[in-house]
């Protein structure tokens, strides 16, 4: 619980440090030509909490609600590193993609995974759709 008007600065200070580092990255894709694409919603504001330009939207039809504390989130952590664990262990040529699926009594299962994956995913996905695009080309 929020105590004081300080203690409400201090926290929406921390949220927004991820919301700009997830901006940061979504501006290093591949699919985003300017930096303006991209923008941290204020703290605060309606909404979600990355607003993409639809050139952006196309390439990445997600939509990012940012959440950082300083604890609660262990079980999820755990999780993930164990599927990375795994994935180091298993003995394969083909990349794959640690993800942890966690599901709490009354709610739906939700997935959890690192944010590099999740753009390696993306990609190479838009990747799979341009060469399927282009193999249908008349030429």
């Amino acid at each position: 619980m929020i105590r004081n008007t300080a203690e409400s600065h201090l926290r929406k200070k921390t949220g927004e440090e991820l919301q700009h580092w997830l901006r940061d990255q979504l501006r290093k894709q591949p699919f985003v030509t300017d930096p303006s694409m991209v923008q941290s919603q204020k703290m605060s504001a309606h909404g979600e909490d990355i607003l993409m330009h639809d050139e952006v939207r196309r390439n990445l039809p997600v939509s990012f609600e940012c959440k950082k504390a300083k604890s609660g989130f262990a079980p999820a952590y755990n999780a993930l590193q164990q599927a990375v664990r795994q994935v180091a262990d298993m003995a394969s040529t083909k990349e794959i993609t640690p993800i942890a699926i966690l599901q709490q009594d009354g709610f739906e299962p939700i997935a959890v995974m690192r944010t590099d994956d999740l753009f390696k995913v993306f990609l190479g996905n838009m990747e799979n759709e341009e060469e399927e695009e282009n193999a249908n080309d008349v030429h």
